[in-house]
């Protein structure tokens, strides 16, 4: 499956899970930018506990424990991210081109 199909299939799930969300344009976007900010939230917070704040109530108690949440956390945030890129009709891979040539201008070697 390319990253396009994925985005599709993010954006199908979302609008199936969450019908309401989805009833205009507004509320979809609206519904996912909150999402993708809540999970980076978890993410950092995640990140945190990896680099020696471990929360043994949590049940963090091994790096790699942590590290899979990490992970979990950030495929959450992935699929926010392909659904705004749904929704706002990106063409994803030449977006994504277009991204690393401003990248390599500034600071490729």
């Amino acid at each position: 499956m390319d990253i396009e199909e994925l985005a599709a299939r993010c954006l199908a799930n979302s609008q199936r899970w969450f019908p309401s969300n989805h009833a205009d344009n507004q509320k979809a976007i609206t519904h996912a930018t909150l999402g993708l900010a809540g999970e980076a939230g978890e993410v950092a917070n995640k990140v945190k506990k990896l680099f020696g704040y471990i929360d043994q109530s949590a049940g963090m108690t091994a790096n790699q424990t942590v590290c899979d949440a990490i992970i979990e956390e950030l495929v959450d945030t992935l699929i926010y991210d392909l659904v705004l890129l749904e929704l706002f009709g990106a063409d994803i891979p030449n977006a994504i081109d277009r991204k690393i040539a401003i990248c390599e201008q500034r600071w490729g070697v």
